[in-house]
């Protein structure tokens, strides 16, 4: 899934992007290995040439210096409405992570999918999104629940690699809405940056929830991302078990996984 430019994309902080994957590469990262590689052949040197390509690439672009023209077009032009009216929600996030506010940043994150890449996008690129996680880390070690879930169910899109382990910690919180949160904001790639790496296989622990959680909404959720997994033996055996449960809608996930091409059990 492409990253998203900022309105008003700024070329020297898609340089400094460049520089920082380069130096992972050099440092043999497996995240930035499995970015490069993703776009072109992996090799023992990589230059910064190749890593402008990558980052090219992750935007949407065909290479470097198409983005950099396209770059160069846009900024000629005055904002749009709509350039103004994410400017305005980084503004209204940024501040409430400034300000260290919570229940601001909550509300103030109550926007679409579409327009909080945009958003997401200008504040990585003016380097506001790290503050804003440290809140939303904060968020989910709270002892309220409500504030918890929500930090949870936050990181679904806004989330980096900090937030694994805090999601997985919540996998075992005693709120049913906080563990199905948790659930899905940890397995779901396709909102975020980049997924996240897990430091254990959660096959085991997505198998309990989906056999064995008191709440019906956990295993439902729970169901569901086993199914992302079914190609794997147990993940597959558990499916099985779970296309005959008794609530509908974990039977008809575990089915439909069951049902694609490439399951263990298909």
């Amino acid at each position: 899934m492409p990253r998203t430019l900022p309105p008003r994309p700024n070329l020297d902080q898609l340089k400094r992007q460049a520089r920082e994957l380069l130096r992972a590469l050099l440092a043999r990262d497996s995240a930035a290995l499995q970015r490069f590689g993703a776009v072109l052949p992996l090799v023992d040197k990589p230059i910064l040439a190749q890593a402008l390509h990558v980052i090219a690439r992750e935007y949407g672009f065909a290479s470097w210096p198409v983005l950099r023209q396209h770059i160069a077009q846009i900024r000629t032009k005055p904002p749009t409405a709509r350039q103004q009216n994410v400017a305005l929600l980084a503004e209204r996030l940024a501040g409430a992570a400034q300000r260290r506010d919570l229940e601001a940043l909550f509300a103030a994150l109550q926007i679409g999918a579409r327009v909080g890449d945009e958003v997401r996008a200008l504040l990585v690129e003016r380097g506001q999104l790290p503050l804003m996680l440290d809140l939303l880390l904060r968020g989910a070690e709270s002892s309220d629940a409500r504030v918890r879930f929500l930090a949870a169910q936050a990181m679904d899109h806004w989330a980096d690699q900090r937030c694994a382990a805090p999601l997985r910690r919540l996998l075992h919180d005693p709120v049913p809405r906080v563990r199905w949160a948790a659930l899905h904001s940890l397995q779901c790639a396709a909102c975020k940056l980049s997924p996240l790496a897990t430091a254990e296989d959660l096959t085991e622990t997505l198998i309990t929830l989906a056999l064995g959680d008191p709440s019906v909404k956990v295993r439902r959720v729970a169901t569901y991302e086993l199914g992302q997994l079914c190609a794997a033996p147990r993940a597959a055996a558990a499916l099985a078990a779970l296309a005959a449960d008794a609530d509908a809608v974990v039977a008809r996930n575990a089915r439909r996984s069951l049902a694609r091409p490439g399951t263990s059990a298909a």
